[in-house]
């Protein structure tokens, strides 16, 4: 995860507000990371918030975990644009995204 970078205190509340409402639909997760343009720093005022969502409840089937993910974002008044990963998945040397949330992803939750 990136070093020497951190997100904004109203990013950081939003996903604090996020991973309550996770909480509270039973949607457990290992980390909630941001990554994109918020953790490199160079956003702008129509950036979204990219973010992923670690968990081992995933499991195989991504498009229900990205449902419930996105599902549980609605209330939140923020541009959240968010993937699921496994603990395995995030690790893949195969993936260029999950690289890229290694790299430069800011652990928030």
């Amino acid at each position: 995860m990136a070093q020497n970078i951190s997100v904004t205190p109203h990013i950081r509340t939003l996903i604090s507000e996020y991973a309550q409402t996770l909480k509270k639909r039973n949607i457990t997760f290992d980390q909630i990371v941001v990554f994109g343009s918020h953790a490199k720093g160079n956003e702008h005022a129509a950036s979204d918030i990219d973010v992923c969502v670690i968990s081992p409840s995933f499991g195989a089937d991504y498009h229900q975990a990205l449902v419930s993910l996105l599902s549980a974002a609605i209330d939140i008044d923020g541009d959240l644009d968010i993937v699921p990963y496994t603990p395995a998945d995030i690790t893949s040397q195969y993936d260029p995204l999950a690289k890229e949330i290694r790299t430069y992803g800011i652990r928030v939750a």
